[in-house]
């Protein structure tokens, strides 16, 4: 991506310093050219605004912001869809409650939309929008974020109070849960486990053979190494005993490692750029 020293706002030329943000960064961070965005929006209420929104940014995933510029709060998020996630957040679905109180004071034309990092959605490159979001959370001051979880796509750290778990069962009531209220019987409950345990279970009654559990252990402890790619050449990172411990350390599902491993695409983790291989690299 190219930074442009300069932001489009409704055919109109603006300095990228005019948003300042040096304010609510943490005073130990020196480095202030992470947060510089890729494009922000003003005037986010009107509708021409959100249908340049809709055309600009239709085939990209990234990092985005709402930034207040009332009380200077900023909320910050990452999504596979910035057209749709933003939809979202205007509506007041599926977003963040501090966010939508906010938008409820102050008024929608007081907040402005930003990117800070897009990426092509159709692109092969794996980014982990999760590691970037918890990276530019960090450096906010915490006074100055609407976001009450520190760590993206985690509760670590967070319980809900009294008022949120009241707000879950009203919930509940309002959509008539089918178990509100109610619990499994002893007779319910044993029919759940021979489910589980029983003829329900496709292995039940049946053991693996000798050859398919050679395969398995095969499969399962067959190593992956993993090089990070540095000025064009390829530095082993780490070598990991098995593709499911490398999709846990990059939160993706095994199957999604084997397919980046045989197509030999890249992954972006932790703003680095990494290869997997099932063989050392010579």
């Amino acid at each position: 991506m190219i930074k442009s020293f300069f932001y489009i706002f409704n055919n109109y030329y603006y300095d990228k310093n005019f948003l300042n943000l040096s304010t609510i960064i943490k005073p130990d961070v020196t480095d202030l050219k992470f947060i510089e965005p890729e494009k922000i929006y003003d005037k986010i209420n009107e509708d021409s605004t959100q249908k340049n929104i809709a055309v600009e940014l239709k085939d990209y995933k990234g990092i985005y912001g709402f930034f207040c510029t009332i009380n200077k709060k900023i909320y910050i998020g990452s999504s596979e869809n910035l057209v749709k996630r933003f939809k979202e957040h205007i509506k007041g679905k599926k977003s963040n409650i501090y966010l939508q109180n906010a938008i409820n004071e102050y008024g929608l034309d007081n907040f402005y939309y930003i990117i800070f990092e897009f990426y092509n959605r159709n692109g092969k490159d794996i980014v982990m929008l999760s590691d970037i979001e918890t990276k530019y959370i960090s450096y906010i001051r915490p006074e100055y974020i609407y976001n009450f979880k520190f760590i993206a796509t985690s509760m670590l750290g967070y319980k809900h109070n009294l008022e949120a778990k009241q707000k879950m069962v009203d919930r509940f009531k309002k959509y008539k849960h089918p178990m509100l209220g109610k619990y499994h019987t002893t007779e319910a409950k044993e029919n759940i486990g021979l489910q589980n345990k029983g003829e329900g279970n496709p292995m039940y009654g049946k053991k693996h053979k000798d050859s398919s559990k050679k395969l398995i252990s095969f499969a399962l402890s067959k190593p992956v190494y993993m090089y990070k790619l540095i000025n064009g050449n390829c530095l082993l990172y780490n070598i990991y005993p098995n593709s499911i411990e490398v999709a846990k350390l990059l939160n993706l599902h095994k199957s999604t490692i084997g397919k980046y491993i045989k197509k030999e695409k890249i992954i972006v983790w932790k703003f680095d750029k990494y290869l997997l291989k099932r063989v050392p690299i010579i």
